[in-house]
């Protein structure tokens, strides 16, 4: 899939192959019942407990470990629980609904240039949304579930 050309410099910056930064220091205790989807999603990136999902290098994009990601996040329950789903095809669709964009451009690249830095299980999938960066919390407000315009409600 191309890229606008408005996007070029992004495209030259995600089409290179270059490892993913797992040197993360965040390590805030959250309470995930409070957060929004990207709020969760950008803790546990950030929080290096967590091993099926992480920064591609520039922290831009997001490399998730399908089934790793299942066991590790999606498959908890009770108070452990992050998101409200445990099927992973229900989450990817809220990586949707969020604007996140999956980058196949990056996916057949991965597996040797990250290989030694994520313990990847399965398929690796890579995201990208606007304003979704490693170390910048304050760009969440930004990442927003769109809502269908309103009906002008006008009688003709």
């Amino acid at each position: 899939m191309k890229r606008k050309a408005s996007e070029g410099s992004d495209e030259q910056t995600l089409t290179q192959t270059l490892p993913i930064k797992r040197s993360r220091t965040y390590s805030k205790e959250v309470n995930f019942s409070t957060l929004t989807f990207p709020q969760k999603l950008w803790h546990i990136v950030e929080n290096e407990t967590y091993k099926s999902i992480g920064w591609h290098q520039w922290g831009t994009c997001i490399i998730i470990d399908v089934e790793l990601f299942s066991a590790e996040i999606l498959s908890r329950q009770g108070e452990l629980k992050i998101f409200e789903t445990s099927v992973m095809k229900s989450f990817k669709r809220q990586l949707n609904l969020h604007g996140f964009k999956k980058i196949r451009s990056l996916e057949g690249k991965l597996e040797s240039t990250c290989m030694d830095q994520m313990e990847f299980t399965s398929k690796k999938e890579v995201y990208f949304r606007g304003y979704f960066r490693r170390e910048h919390p304050e760009l969440l407000t930004h990442v927003k579930r769109p809502y269908p315009a309103a009906s002008s409600g006008q009688n003709d």
